[in-house]
């Protein structure tokens, strides 16, 4: 997993990612134009850390969000007909979209190692945080509040794994993303002026330029059997 701005993904010790033997690594690159002429490329590639033993934790990238679910995604401004919908108006600022993501309960405890939010151009301001249901207590994971597409890292938790924070079934993850929609937002104005608009549209979740998301990234800790 890797995004601009992101730096090199490094575990804590002892836990590493799995690759199975005869698996294929896909190397799916999304190419950022710098518009001074053609773009050639002969340099993209892939390093990795080969551990010589098998590590007793097993790291796993955990992606939650990006919801639809009117039972996850909650009422705002946006909505039309009274059902929460993922909708940022055209020309809106500030306009915020807010999910929660129950952790299913089969899952067992899981420390989590590092975060990431992950919005396109239109989002500014992103904050995650995990809620414990049983003693209503949380803790904010991660909160940036000047959320640029061209710094798009993985934040890794300085400390020991027992220092981490940890989710479990039926905990649940909350994730609000704050987007500005208005040509005051330069991004909003160089994605329209690339599809040829010049005043804002609606946008709704999708992969597109015009698209919006509200993720969350998780690396988690497992045991190496599981």
């Amino acid at each position: 997993e890797t995004a601009p701005g992101s730096v090199p993904m490094q575990t804590p010790d002892d836990l590493g990612m799995r690759v199975p033997a005869g698996s294929r690594l896909v190397l799916n690159v999304h190419y950022h134009p710098t518009g001074l002429g053609p773009e050639v490329d002969d340099s993209t590639g892939i390093q990795l850390d080969w551990m010589d033993e098998t590590p007793s934790l097993r790291g796993q990238l955990v992606l939650v969000g990006n919801s639809n679910d009117p039972d996850e995604l909650l009422p705002n401004d946006g909505d039309r007909d009274g059902t929460p919908e993922f909708r940022i108006p055209a020309g809106a600022s500030g306009h915020l979209e807010e999910m929660r993501v129950q952790v299913p309960a089969s899952t067992p405890n899981v420390s989590i190692w590092s975060v990431s939010t992950h919005m396109h151009y239109v989002g500014t301001d992103m904050m995650i945080r995990l809620e414990n249901d049983a003693d209503n207590t949380d803790r904010c994971l991660v909160h940036t509040p000047q959320y640029s597409f061209e710094w798009q890292r993985l934040y890794r938790f300085d400390g020991p794994l027992t220092q981490m924070p940890t989710a479990k079934g039926g905990d649940t993850v909350y994730l609000r993303c704050s987007y500005d929609n208005s040509m005051n937002n330069p991004y909003v104005a160089d994605a329209l002026a690339e599809q040829g608009l010049d005043e804002p549209v609606d946008v709704v979740l999708g992969e597109e330029t015009l698209d919006e998301m509200c993720l969350g990234v998780f690396g988690v800790a497992l045991p190496a059997g599981l």
